[in-house]
């Protein structure tokens, strides 16, 4: 591989600012409360971001297993053999993490109208930060293998 395929190159940026959307949120809950709301403004802003890239992400991640024969084009889902069943795995991640970004999305929004709950709307936002980044480890897992020590045979 010479280049860098589009997927590899821009899945950073969702999952680095849904895990910092979550970070503000944190941020929020521990500090004074008359700093919460920049700091949930903050958190606001990340996700919308992650939200806005996430289309481009899904569908590059499709195009380029299709390329790679990994996944047939007639399937919603990638064969479980496919990339020693990581794939799947991935896919199946992706698909909750966005389900997951959709929920905290809305659940923002009901914040952002309400003032209610600052905890719940925490706990979706950092549930789905925890889902998004393991996904993300899965991907890494399938595309450059287990970094397993060396020994001498």
């Amino acid at each position: 591989m010479d280049r860098l395929p589009f997927h590899p190159a821009i899945n950073p940026f969702p999952v680095f600012t849904i895990l910092l959307a979550s970070g503000c949120l944190f941020m929020a809950l521990i500090r004074p409360a008359s700093e919460r709301e920049e700091w949930v403004h903050r958190s606001w802003l990340l996700l919308l971001t992650g939200l806005a890239i996430l289309p481009f992400v899904l569908l590059s991640g499709r195009s380029w297993s299709l390329s790679m024969g990994f996944w047939p084009r007639i399937t919603p889902w990638p064969p479980e053999q496919a990339a020693h069943g990581l794939l799947r795995l991935h896919v199946i991640g992706a698909a909750l993490s966005t389900a997951l970004i959709l929920l905290s999305t809305y659940a923002f929004w009901r914040y952002r109208r309400t003032r209610k709950s600052l905890w719940l709307l925490a706990l979706i936002v950092m549930s789905t930060a925890v889902l998004t980044g393991y996904t993300a480890r899965i991907g890494g897992e399938m595309a450059f293998g287990e970094l397993a020590p060396e020994t001498d045979s």
